[in-house]
């Protein structure tokens, strides 16, 4: 799912794993992943591109860019290994009429697949400033590298939400020590492979999601993607969640 999406009329990289600090060890991202019971909630393409995140035992939370090369009768892959069929695709209105900017879209399983724990819908319009998390399994590396390479592996890490614009949620990627800014701890952000992964919080059990992966804007970094300066795009799912349960039901 390694395309070019040109939304908000911003050039942005869709964003398919996890890029970290470079200054962090890379364990502390892979633990911090298995230790998130909501890491079973999501779906695939295959062991290097996410394809969206469970919200139902039936329905998966996905971005257009990457739903609209999805078909009936494909087969996803759970974060458990098992084969999950697509029995539709729903696209965005917006985006099935226009590419532009409605970047959400459903996918509905032939055969319920039960996880663990489901991402439930964001509906506050409050995340301004919230920490949220990113899971992907994307390309990997650090801010000062960029995507390198990929081995398949489940990992997380933390942003700050920056701007909450109506249909996107922003933050940029923050180097340590940087004059300004404010790194997380295990501050990251998505990398190739992880377009239409989530961006979540966690109150107790519950996991909300509040962003969809949609894409980055490299306008800071000279078109580099995946370093520090770079700015995320998560689809901003407290705008869409009407049309969402219009689709699935309450």
């Amino acid at each position: 799912m390694r395309l070019l999406s040109v939304l908000l009329t911003l050039a942005l990289v869709a964003a398919d794993t996890i890029i970290v600090r470079h200054d962090v060890n890379d364990q502390k991202y892979l633990d911090f992943a298995k230790s998130l019971p909501i890491t079973q909630a999501l779906v695939r393409f295959s062991t290097t591109d996410m394809a969206g995140t469970l919200i139902s035992p039936e329905w998966v939370l996905s971005a257009a860019h990457v739903a609209q090369e999805i078909g009936p009768g494909e087969r996803l892959l759970a974060a458990n290994g098992d084969y999950l069929e697509v029995a539709d695709v729903i696209l965005h209105p917006g985006w099935a009429e226009s590419g532009f900017p409605e970047d959400i879209a459903l996918l509905r399983l032939a055969t319920p697949h039960y996880a663990p724990v489901f991402a439930q819908l964001y509906e506050e319009r409050d995340e301004e400033g919230m920490s949220v998390i990113l899971i992907g399994n994307g390309d990997l590396g650090t801010g000062k590298t960029g995507p390198v390479r990929n081995d398949g592996k489940f990992r997380a890490a933390t942003n700050r939400v920056d701007v909450a614009m109506p249909e996107f949620l922003t933050w940029d990627f923050d180097a340590p020590n940087a004059k300004h800014a404010r790194a997380e701890p295990l501050e990251g952000i998505s990398g190739p492979g992880d377009s239409a992964g989530p961006a979540l919080i966690q109150e107790g059990s519950k996991y909300w999601i509040l962003g969809v992966s949609s894409g980055q804007d490299t306008e800071a970094t000279g078109g580099v993607e995946g370093v520090y300066g770079v700015t995320e795009y998560y689809t901003r799912v407290s705008t869409y969640v009407d049309w969402i349960r219009g689709v699935i039901g309450e």
